[in-house]
């Protein structure tokens, strides 16, 4: 297992689990001090930098099924509420669009390893991505 400031990688017999994740520059003891509705708001329209994790996996052979999952702001639940003007409530349509809407973009394919892999994953402000290597 390994967990850095921003990620956390877990590996198995057959498969590796990678988490990245962007706090938008804020640490977790400010994020938990949000008070309201206004200062969440504030500190999200106020975060622009994305992150970038790199990693170099060594030690696997063979042919894995790569899959990469995301959430980002146009998969959040939050920020297309947020762009909806904060509504105490929602009609049904709206709830509709959402149910469709704020779900992780998810890409898969199939990939051959001969030691090691680079893997690039990029996140925006608050964005959250799980990769999974898993062997075939």
């Amino acid at each position: 297992m390994s967990r850095g400031e921003a990620h956390l990688a877990v590996r198995g017999k057959d498969r590796l689990h990678i988490i990245t994740y962007n706090l938008g520059g804020y640490s977790p003891l400010i994020l938990k001090s949000i008070r309201n509705r206004k200062e969440l708001i504030a500190i999200i329209d106020s975060s622009a930098s994305t992150s970038m994790h790199k990693f170099v996996i060594r030690g696997l052979h063979g042919r894995f099924k790569m899959i990469r999952q995301r959430l980002n702001r146009d998969t959040c639940l939050f920020s297309n509420w947020n762009d909806l003007g904060s509504p105490d409530y929602l009609n049904e349509e709206e709830e509709k669009i959402f149910a469709n809407l704020c779900f992780p973009k998810a890409e898969m394919k199939v990939i051959d390893i001969e030691d090691k892999v680079d893997l690039v994953s990029t996140n925006e402000p608050f964005g959250v991505e799980r990769i999974l290597l898993e062997a075939l």
